[in-house]
């Protein structure tokens, strides 16, 4: 049975993402009768992992109907590519996870991929990637072509 590291460090990231973001704290007012909460301030952790960046290794990708184009040229150890119908140029990739449908995602080079998304078309530079999952669990009508 393979191993699918890409999943789990998927959903590492999201509990660690979940985590962080959970951690924002109010306090009641003593000065207010009623017990209102205070409003809480700002806090640079709350926010999350901004999409389509490289931070700490990790990079989220995010087609929107206003953001159908996309680019991370300096490339990040893990891309995960989320949302319908865009196009993204990436530079180099060390696991990549699709989970959208219908877009063309061209990069450098890439290690691995995982294709959980449908109708989607990868043109690769260098070597062919490992393909992770079974055929059943990988999405349909995706193609992956060396450019």
């Amino acid at each position: 049975m393979p191993v699918k590291t890409l999943p789990a460090a998927l959903a590492t990231a999201a509990a660690l993402l979940l985590a962080v973001t959970a951690c924002t704290t109010t306090n009641a007012s003593t000065d207010d009768p009623s017990g209102a909460a205070a409003t809480p301030e700002s806090s640079p952790t709350a926010v999350g992992q901004p999409d389509n960046e490289c931070v700490d290794g990790i990079a989220y990708m995010q087609f929107t109907e206003e953001t159908t184009e996309l680019s991370l040229p300096e490339g990040c150890g893990t891309v995960f590519v989320l949302g319908d119908g865009g196009t993204a140029d990436l530079g180099p990739v060390g696991d990549l996870g699709v989970m959208g449908n219908g877009s063309t995602i061209r990069v450098e080079s890439v290690g691995r991929l995982d294709l959980t998304g449908n109708d989607n078309t990868i043109e690769h530079g260098g070597e062919a990637p490992e393909i992770l999952g079974e055929e059943t669990e990988n999405g349909t009508g995706n193609s992956v072509v060396a450019r």
